[in-house]
């Protein structure tokens, strides 16, 4: 009996280690996809291939060696630098990449694999692909959101802990929600942020939609002072605010459910 329990518990042991390590699987192939859509984000909308020219510097034009290409090391390595001319590489990149690998880590992490993980992973590379379009041209692509909002459509049909209508009232709520600050502030904010709270609807339900306008707008005014005190801000102030929904979205899916339960728990 002690030789069969002790079989057992080695089972278990191993299963829950291979459980850890497909865990990290899924943060490094986050990181991976994070890169080729940040890659995407950039090259899309300015209509050139992703395919052609390979990745190179945008400074020298070197074509990038494969060690060049590893998703957030290559960056630490080279110090955020061109190996040939020495330009600065943006910061930007690795953050992206690190982030979208975070998104699939934490909801491996809370879903395994199941539906929950996939929708965070759908979620996290369109994300990553419209909070990079933003910050490089200032606008949210019709081309990203609508494929993104119709898996977003396809996956909730079979997966939605709140019922149906939350999610799709939720999006709408927050089109009509961002549309109003839009036409208060007269154009401060641009149509693409009022669509884009559309999916954060579909994501997160009507509850979940007001906590990420709230999280988004401090992590806006964040960023704004950081850009500020860094002497980095753009001469017309406009700052994005995309990559402050796509953050604030993607905290509230992974986590939000919890602090809205606590929240309706003490009301």
């Amino acid at each position: 009996m002690n030789e069969l329990l002790t079989f057992g518990e080695i089972g278990q042991s191993i299963e829950e280690m291979s459980e850890n390590a497909m865990i990290w699987v899924a943060g490094v192939y986050g990181m991976v996809f994070g890169s080729f859509f940040t890659l995407l984000g950039l090259r899309l909308p300015r209509g050139e291939s992703i395919v052609l020219p390979p990745s190179h510097c945008d400074a020298c034009q070197r074509r990038l060696s494969w060690y060049e290409l590893i998703p957030v090391f290559s960056w630490i390595g080279l110090r955020g630098r061109c190996r040939t001319c020495g330009v600065l590489v943006p910061m930007t990149y690795p953050m992206m990449e690190l982030l979208c690998g975070a998104a699939f880590f934490l909801a491996a992490l809370q879903w395994h694999w199941g539906l929950g993980f996939w929708i965070a992973a759908w979620s996290a590379v369109g994300f990553v692909a419209i909070a990079m379009t933003d910050v490089d041209q200032h606008r949210i692509p019709d081309a990203f959101l609508i494929p993104l909002t119709v898996g977003l459509l396809a996956f909730r049909l079979f997966d939605h802990p709140l019922p149906i209508w939350d999610y799709v009232l939720g999006g709408l709520a927050g089109m009509g929600l961002l549309w109003s600050i839009r036409a208060v502030s007269r154009g401060g904010m641009g149509l693409g942020d009022v669509k884009m709270f559309g999916y954060v609807g579909l994501l997160v339900g009507i509850s979940g939609m007001v906590l990420t306008l709230v999280l988004a707008a401090c992590l806006g005014v964040l960023a704004g002072i950081g850009l500020w005190f860094s002497r980095r801000m753009p001469s017309d102030h406009r700052v994005p605010f995309g990559p402050a929904i796509a953050l604030a979205a993607m905290m509230v899916y992974l986590y939000g459910s919890g602090f809205l339960a606590q929240y309706w728990a003490i009301r």
